[in-house]
């Protein structure tokens, strides 16, 4: 059976009813010799007999069902969708890192419900220790593996104490976790998912996490709050996580608060987040994550136009050009080559 699943994820080959034809009739053949070995008068002639049919009998069903299965889960659907074949190491490491982030969520949850209430200090100190202790747990998962380098760029000493809209690129689901990485000082405005999760929902309402899918246009006054608080909003302007490190088209929603609210873009670069945890995948791949802060776009600056679609259309060009830049200077050479190899993974 192995043989027959290999050729079919080396080759494209399916030859697996024949091995299955070829597994029954030996199967039948050994029963055949080894079964009329019950009907012996001795009793450890019957017991080795039906021992042995047992034995068989098993192994047959084992590998006509649970063994397909872990090839398939491991192996055969993944590379079927695009995705590399699980290694053992990285499957492992995974599963530790995400329980680790799901129960710090959890039990930051607890926290916010139960024992923060009760704190008699202000709401706004509260808050402000809470986004720490979401840095913090965010880094610790990240740092967490040590096959994965971990870099900041910051060449305009950018600190963050100044609100402001935060553009990104969105291509994996640890984008937000990099961007929290680098500063604890942010709201981001999220899917519905987000909030109805039932590991991140309550601590995401806590917070001040906002659903874009409720609208801004009236909801303006909120999220003033949290900028006269001193927060940064995160916006994704793709919308939606693109498959590789290649930008999207850009929505206007970002460029719209920052002309509502009065405040400046600042960019985030963010690279190698679609090689650690491609779309669609939960196993955390060896790579590197570099942030880069680029310079802050004044919000009364018309370099890039007047109006929302204005800016919408000049910052976008702007930022992937910037980001073009990056890769250039990070994908040289060898960059790609972990990931060739990987999707190659068990094939000889």
């Amino acid at each position: 059976m192995t043989n027959g699943l290999l050729k079919k994820y080396k080759y494209g080959i399916n030859e697996l009813p024949t091995y299955k034809t070829s597994i029954l009739l030996s199967v039948i053949t050994t029963i055949l010799g080894v079964g009329v070995l019950i009907v012996a008068k001795h009793p450890a002639l019957q017991s080795v007999s039906i021992i042995s049919i047992i034995g068989i009998l098993s192994a047959v069903l084992i590998s006509f069902t649970i063994q397909p299965l872990i090839f398939n889960f491991f192996i055969g659907w993944r590379t079927s969708k695009g995705l590399a074949p699980i290694q053992l190491r990285t499957y492992i490491h995974s599963i530790i890192l995400f329980s680790i982030y799901g129960l710090g969520a959890m039990i930051l949850s607890l926290l916010s419900i139960t024992i923060f209430p009760l704190i008699p200090i202000s709401k706004k100190k509260k808050m402000k220790w809470l986004h720490g202790a979401i840095s913090k747990l965010v880094t610790v998962v990240l740092y967490g593996n040590p096959f994965i380098k971990k870099k900041i760029i910051n060449p305009h000493h950018e600190t963050f104490e100044k609100p402001a809209v935060i553009i990104a690129n969105h291509s994996s689901f640890i984008d937000t976790l990099t961007i929290g990485m680098v500063t604890p000082n942010i709201i981001y405005l999220v899917n519905d998912w987000v909030y109805k999760s039932p590991i991140f929902g309550v601590l995401a309402r806590v917070v001040g996490f906002f659903p874009v899918s409720s609208g801004v246009d009236g909801n303006l006054d909120r999220l003033k709050e949290k900028i006269n608080q001193g927060y940064c909003l995160v916006v994704f302007p793709e919308a939606r996580r693109s498959f590789t490190n290649k930008i999207g088209r850009f929505h206007k929603g970002a460029f719209f608060l920052a002309e509502q609210l009065e405040l400046d873009i600042l960019p985030l670069y963010l690279h190698g987040n679609a090689e650690v945890i491609p779309k669609r995948d939960f196993v955390i791949y060896d790579g590197s994550l570099t942030v880069k802060i680029g310079e802050r776009i004044k919000f009364n600056d018309t370099s890039f136009g007047v109006s929302a679609r204005e800016k919408t259309k000049n910052i976008s060009a702007f930022y992937k050009d910037k980001f073009n830049t990056l890769r250039n200077e990070i994908e040289q050479v060898g960059y790609f080559e972990g990931v060739l190899l990987s999707n190659y993974r068990y094939k000889g």
